[in-house]
C-alpha cells in the first residue's frame, strides 16, 4: 500500500538527512586531540544554527574526570560514522525508497538514543544545563531554551524519518 507523504514530512526528512551527514562529517573532519578542543573548528554558520560540537562536547563531558583521550576520540568517531550512515540511509530512502527498513530503523533508534543522551548531558547535566548555569540570568535561560528546542526538533525529526 503506497502512502502519500506530506510536504512537511518530505522537508523535515530531507533536512534531517543532510543535517546528520553534515554533523557526522564535521565530527570526522575535525580530527585532533579530544583535550584540545575537539570539534571547535566547525563552520560559523552551523555553529550559529546549532552548537555543532555538541556530540563531542557531550562525550568529553561524560569523561571529564580521568579522561582516556583514545576512548573519547573513538566514541566520538563512532558516533560521527553512525550519524553519516543514518543520514545517508534517510537520504537514499528519500530519493529511492529502499527495502532496508530494518537497518534504517535500527540506525535511527541508535541515533535517537544518542540524541537523547546529548540532550541529557547538554541540556540537563551540562555546564549550561538545568543543573548548571541555565537559570543564572535571563540570557542564559533564553539560550538554554533555544538549544533545548532545537534538540527536541531534531529528536522529533528522527522519529518522523524513522517512521517514513
Amino acid at each position: 500500500m503506497a502512502s502519500k507523504k506530506s510536504v512537511g514530512t518530505l522537508i523535515i526528512t530531507f533536512a534531517l538527512a543532510v543535517l546528520l551527514i553534515v554533523m557526522g562529517t564535521q565530527v570526522l573532519s575535525s580530527s585532533g586531540n579530544a583535550s584540545s578542543g575537539f570539534g571547535k573548528r566547525l563552520s560559523a554558520g552551523i555553529t550559529a544554527m546549532i552548537n555543532g560540537d555538541e556530540i563531542s562536547s557531550s562525550v568529553q563531558y561524560l569523561f571529564r574526570e580521568n579522561r582516556n583521550n583514545d576512548l573519547v576520540n573513538a566514541i566520538i568517531i563512532i558516533i560521527g560514522i553512525l550519524e553519516i550512515c543514518a543520514g545517508a540511509l534517510v537520504l537514499i530512502n528519500f530519493f529511492l525508497p529502499i527495502k532496508l527498513h530494518t537497518v534504517k530503523s535500527l540506525l535511527m533508534w541508535i541515533v535517537f538514543g544518542l540524541w537523547c543522551l546529548v540532550i541529557a548531558v547538554v541540556d540537563v547535566l551540562g555546564n549550561n544545563g538545568i543543573l548548571g548555569d541555565a537559570f543564572k540570568n535571563s540570557t542564559h535561560v533564553l539560550a538554554w531554551l533555544k538549544g533545548l528546542c532545537i534538540h527536541l526538533i531534531i529528536l522529533g525529526s528522527i522519529l518522523v524519518a524513522k517512521n517514513n
